[in-house]
């Protein structure tokens, strides 16, 4: 892991009916299919909980650029909350303990100016945050 200029937003896409406060946590440490090892730094539980699944390098960017980052899993912080990921709302015990957690991230003394970069399932990067970003303040 290199110097941590950002974060990257993810959620697991697991369905709703998952059981569990974070059902995707062996996924997400061990990998699955073509996908292995860590695949991101943060979980985070349905509960609020905040999982730390390693302080290096995670594997959670895919390929892409942005404000010359060149390497997301070596530059960004990857968090991936325990979501659906389909119209349904972020409940605020989860949504609030997301913000604070990116927010952490991003006042950190050894962050950089943060991308506020989102991430996609596809592994390309979109957008800059810009609404998300202000509620993570």
């Amino acid at each position: 892991m290199g110097e941590v200029q950002g974060v990257m937003l993810h959620h697991t896409a697991t369905p709703a009916s998952a059981k569990g406060d974070y059902p995707s946590l062996r996924v997400v440490t061990r990998g699955h299919g073509t996908l292995k090892g860590l695949l991101c730094n943060f979980g985070l539980g349905r509960s609020g909980t905040i999982y730390l699944v390693t302080e290096g390098r995670a594997f959670h960017a895919g390929k892409g650029h942005y404000k010359g980052i060149t390497s997301g899993n070596s530059s960004l912080l990857g968090i991936e909350g325990e979501h659906p990921g389909t119209k349904t709302p972020w409940p605020e015990q989860q949504f609030d303990p997301y913000c604070r957690l990116v927010a952490s991230v991003l006042h950190a003394p050894s962050a950089g100016t943060p991308p506020g970069t989102s991430g996609t399932a596809s592994g390309r990067w979109r957008g800059d945050g810009r609404s998300t970003r202000r509620d993570m303040r």
